[in-house]
Order: structure tokens, then C-alpha cells, then sequence
């Protein structure tokens, strides 16, 4: 493997050749939306609709 090879692997997922920063983004604001909504409902009245539905995304 080429470094080239080497550094475009480490910035590409195998799931879909995202990069790897837009889903490290996504992963901060599913997170936050979850810590936020915690504290408001309660760990166990939280969902994953609604964390994902804070955060405009799907669940699935």
C-alpha cells in the first residue's frame, strides 16, 4: 500500500466512502442532542426517535 492509499483509507469508512469527519460530526450532535434531551425527560423517558428525531435524523 502506497501512502496515498494509506491516507485516503484512514479519511474514507469502508460503509459508504463518507468521510470520516462528517461522521465524527454527526456521532458529536447525536450526542449532544442525547445528553441534552437526558437531562430534560430523564435517561429512561428518552428515546432513540427522539434523539433522532433532535437531531433531523432517521433512526433506522
Amino acid at each position: 500500500m502506497t501512502a496515498q492509499e494509506s491516507f485516503i483509507g484512514s479519511h474514507i469508512n469502508s460503509s459508504g466512502g463518507r468521510a470520516v469527519s462528517h461522521d465524527n460530526n454527526n456521532r458529536e450532535k447525536i450526542l449532544a442532542a442525547a445528553r441534552m434531551l437526558m437531562a430534560e425527560k430523564g435517561i429512561m423517558k428518552t428515546s432513540l426517535a427522539d434523539i433522532a428525531r433532535e437531531v433531523g435524523i432517521s433512526k433506522g
